[in-house]
């Protein structure tokens, strides 16, 4: 059933991207997940320095995973690290 209702939102933009679109979707979207759910787990993420790359290494370290990252800027790649850590 979500899938098919995630279609029809899809195809009306109206629906599909407004908050009328969220409130449905919210409804079969699974749960976050617990803190330490990546405990023991390492990933290796490129791009790390800004963006989807920075963003993902920050939301891995907060489920508890061992972070290397992978930049074209030595300086900006330790400086995001401090961050993240």
């Amino acid at each position: 059933l979500g899938a098919a209702v995630d279609t029809v939102l899809d195809r009306s933009v109206i629906l599909g991207y407004t908050n009328v679109g969220s409130r449905l979707r919210r409804l079969w979207w699974p749960a976050d997940a617990p803190p330490n759910a990546m405990a023991g787990k390492r990933g290796v993420v490129t791009g790390a320095t800004a963006g989807i790359g920075l963003a993902m290494a920050e939301s891995f370290a907060r489920l508890g995973a061992t972070v290397h990252l992978l930049g074209r800027d030595d300086a900006k790649t330790r400086r995001c690290a401090g961050e993240i850590r």
